[in-house]
């Protein structure tokens, strides 16, 4: 995937800084807004995570999910040297651009706009090896600046049900717990991001953790 994100990051380097979310402003606290300080906690943390592996230069972490969950959490850390920010959060963001380079994605399309400004999406995607069926998403994801105007971040989570978006024959539905993407500048680096990725996800129908 890091190969593949870097080949369709020259295409769309020309018009990556079109995607530009908003900083929103609330009062009360809502569910996004938990969400968003959980990610960052839980992105930058130390404690409680198990480092298991160094690959193609991406860090994975794991966090076995307390409060009787049998889905743990995963952290991975990536770099992409001489592609900014704007540019990676377009690649992550864009449905047309994530079907070029995710290759495990089958279907893939928005269910509208939530009153709370987050979009809805449903993901078919092909399972990768031990799981047997095909998993699908309903989910709902939402993305925001950080505090310091160059931090890109987003949040998704599944909702239970939708119109038209019924469970089907051969699929099972499975869950985002908690999912989240925090995009910033290498240090010292504008012109290149890190990538961290924060999820637990539960696929149904398997348990071998």
């Amino acid at each position: 995937p890091s190969q593949r994100m870097h080949t369709v990051a020259s295409v769309l380097l020309q018009w990556g800084r079109r995607w530009k979310p908003k900083r929103v402003e609330m009062n009360e606290p809502t569910e996004a807004d938990t969400m968003f300080q959980q990610l960052v906690r839980e992105g930058d943390a130390e404690e409680g995570w198990t480092y298991m592996t160094t690959r193609e230069g991406s860090v994975v972490w794991r966090k076995d999910t307390r409060g009787g969950r049998s889905a743990p959490t995963f952290r991975i850390r990536t770099q992409f040297p001489g592609v900014p920010p704007h540019v990676v959060s377009r690649l992550l963001w864009d449905l047309n651009a994530r079907k070029k380079w995710d290759r495990t994605i089958v279907s893939l399309k928005p269910t509208g706009l939530r009153s709370d400004g987050s979009e809805g999406l449903y993901v078919h995607v092909r399972s990768p090896w031990p799981l047997v069926s095909d998993r699908d998403f309903l989910q709902w994801r939402q993305a925001r600046l950080g505090h310091d105007g160059t931090t890109r971040l987003s949040i998704f989570r599944s909702v239970e049900s939708q119109p038209g978006y019924e469970p089907r024959h051969g699929i099972i539905r499975a869950e985002i717990v908690f999912a989240g993407q925090i995009v910033r500048p290498v240090p010292g680096d504008p012109s290149s991001s890190i990538l961290v990725g924060v999820s637990c996800i539960d696929p149904k129908g398997f348990w071998g953790f």
